[in-house]
Order: structure tokens, then sequence, then C-alpha cells
């Protein structure tokens, strides 16, 4: 049996573009312009590793913007740091799947992709042995587990545009200020929660068990 056709990134962007535009107007005056390719690579010179080049496309297509994702936009950093999270001695945090994930709490070799308040997820660039560089890891300071969301950005945004175009969420909107929020439902049609942490917010993604 033949695995479902992986649209080309710029395919999956324009179709995002539209989606924001019909459903989220305000979100979508909200995207920021692409962020140019010499402060990219300057970036990347200052990492000492590239960025996957689906995550520089990601960049190059919106720098930013307000909640277009479940928890947040995609931010480019300037730098890396724990986050909240302290340091630990090798082995304390555990992978899945096993080997996948280095055992640390934090690494500066993770580019925080979206996130916040010790929830993260995050663009691997140390992974583990059995792990795929650029795969999108979920790190959360009150788990322990360290879960491989998906192996690439690609697939990522995949799986979030189908279940936009699918009908599979909910946008709200939060008067007075019109801000939009966008929430992915589970199998059973029900929102994720935010308050159950990140691993929580994307069920079904193949690493993380739909929610209770």
């Amino acid at each position: 049996m033949k695995g479902k056709m992986t649209p080309p990134l710029p395919e999956i962007l324009r179709r995002l573009d539209n989606w924001y535009a019909q459903h989220t107007p305000y979100l979508f005056q909200t995207l920021r312009p692409g962020i140019s390719e010499e402060w990219l690579a300057g970036y990347e010179a200052s990492l000492g590793v590239p960025l996957p080049e689906d995550v520089r496309e990601l960049y190059c297509w919106h720098g930013g913007g307000q909640y277009a994702f479940v928890v947040d936009f995609p931010h480019l950093l300037s730098e890396f740091g724990p986050h909240g999270l302290e340091d630990e001695e090798a082995g304390w945090a555990m992978s899945q799947p096993p080997g996948a994930v280095r055992q640390v709490a934090w690494s500066d070799r993770w580019h925080d992709l979206f996130g916040g308040d010790g929830s993260y997820i995050v663009v691997d660039l140390d992974p583990g042995p059995s792990g795929t560089y650029g795969q999108l890891v979920v790190v959360d300071r009150d788990h322990e587990t360290r879960y491989v969301l998906a192996e690439s950005l690609t697939a990522f945004l995949t799986e979030f545009l189908e279940r936009l175009e699918g009908g599979r969420c909910v946008a709200e909107k939060n008067p007075p200020n019109t801000l939009e929020s966008i929430y992915l439902l589970d199998r059973r049609g029900v929102r994720a929660d935010i308050r159950q942490g990140i691993a929580d917010l994307f069920p079904g993604f193949g690493a993380v068990p739909d929610s209770p």
C-alpha cells in the first residue's frame, strides 16, 4: 500500500495563505514579510550548522505573525537558551521513539520553532542515533519524554494543512481586539486543551497518542 502523496512545500504554503485569508482574515493581515536570505545565512553562521531547507523556506515565506499555528507562529530567535529548562546530566530525559532524541533537558542545537511557558516544539539539529536531522520534537519541562512529532517541518505542515482544509479545527475570535486563534480537533472532534501541554495539542501525528 502506497502512502499518501506529500505536496511540495511551496504548494503547502500557498494553500496555508489561502486558508488564513479566507477563515482568519485578521490573523492573515498580521503575517509579516519573509526574512531575507542574507539574514538567514548570517543566522546559520552564528549557529554553526545549517537550518533544514524547509525551515529556511518557511521563514522566506513569512517572518512571523500572531497565532497562525495552534500555539504561536514560528519565530526566529537570536540565540538559543534553556527557556526555563534546567540543565541536567545526560540520560535524564527519555526519547520517543527510543534513540531518536538525545537524552538531555535542553540542547543548544534545538531550534525553538514555537511555544512558550516551558513547552516548545523545536527543530532538532543534533538528533539521536536513530533520529533525523530537522525532525520536530516536543519539549515540555513538565514531561520527561521528548516526542518526535514529525520527521520534518514539511511532514508536520502537510498534516496540519490537511486538518485545516478538512475542517478538523476551530478558528475562534477573541473580542474586543478581534485576535483569532486556531485549535486542532482530535479524532473525537474534541478541541485540544493548551493546558495539557504541547504533547497533547497534536494528537494523531504518529508520536503522541490522542488525549484521554
